[in-house]
Formats: C-alpha cells, structure tokens, sequence
C-alpha cells in the first residue's frame, strides 16, 4: 500500500504528506480504541492489530518524506541520530510496555498507541513549514514520472534480479510483523 499513498501524495494538490500523516494517525487511534472494547471477539481483535501494523508501514516512510522535504529545503537532518534515537526510545519504551502489560494487562498497549498517535497528531498539525503547504515535491513531478517509467523498463529487463527483491521483501515482511 505503500506505492499507491505515496502516489496519492504525489499526484494531489489537496492530499499533502501531512494530511496523510493525519488521517492515518486517526485510524490508529481509532483502531486502538476499538481493542479497548470489552469481549471483543478475538478474530477482530487479531484483524485490528494486523491493520494498526499495516498502517504503520504506510506511516513510517510518510515520516521519512517530511525529513526528506526539509532536506530538500535546505533543512539539515541528520538521519544518523534520528534512527540511533529511534532504536534507542525503541528499546526503553519496550522494556517500558512489558513492564506495564505485565502489571496491569494488555490494555496498556492500545492505550499507548492512543498516546502515542496522538502525540503524532498533534506533532503534525503544529509542525510549520512552509514547502509542505501546497504538497511534497510538486516541481519534481515529470521528473518522478521519468523515473516510474525507467523503473518500469528496468523490471523487465531484470526479471530475477526483480525476483529476487521481492523475495527479500517477502522476508522482511514477517521481520516487520515481530517488530
């Protein structure tokens, strides 16, 4: 689902990164809200996880495009420490979560993902930066649509060399799923 957002972001002057980055939090926190329920029945509860990590996925290199946007402004990011912090609150908020589902119960984690995607939410709604208002890389369209067309002609010409990507993207799907 990735391809197809990142699409949309590029393609629509109404639909910016950050709407996306918006929209998608609110689906998380509904969602998480969803598994506070009482009885749910477990198969729904087990498609709403899979969605919040589906939707994750989507999140994650929306994210990344507001860095690289600021980047192309001429904001300096070092992404270096953004991921070296990242692996870091990763950890602490793990250890965190465990602690916590074990002296309470498994509602702590859709209550942290409240917190957290609100947090997300409002990240985003007062994050000011002027190249974000009209959308993500308008000017570098045609450029990108040359790219696709490339990537499209390169497909066939490799086809299991494109084999073999898609089978390490089948691998780090279940990596992505423990995570």
């Amino acid at each position: 689902m990735q391809p197809a957002v990142a699409g949309i972001a590029d393609k629509s002057y109404k639909i910016t990164v950050r709407k996306l980055i918006e929209g998608f939090s609110i689906v998380m926190i509904l969602m998480a809200v969803m598994l506070l329920i009482p009885n749910l029945h477990f198969i729904l509860i087990a498609f709403v996880y899979a969605a919040l990590v589906a939707v994750l996925q989507i999140i994650t290199p929306l994210v990344n495009a507001v860095g690289m946007e600021c980047i192309n402004h001429g904001i300096p990011i070092n992404f270096g420490i953004a991921r070296g912090m990242g692996s870091i609150l990763y950890a602490a908020i793990s250890y965190i979560a465990g602690a916590l589902v074990s002296k309470f119960s498994t509602n702590v984690i859709p209550i942290m993902i409240i917190l957290f995607y609100s947090f997300l939410f409002f990240s985003i709604l007062t994050f000011q930066f002027k190249g974000m208002q009209k959308g993500f890389v308008k000017d570098h369209f045609q450029e990108e649509k040359t790219k696709n067309a490339k990537t499209i002609d390169f497909v066939k010409n490799n086809q299991r060399f494109f084999l073999l990507l898609l089978g390490i993207t089948i691998c780090f799907a279940s990596h992505n799923i423990l995570n």
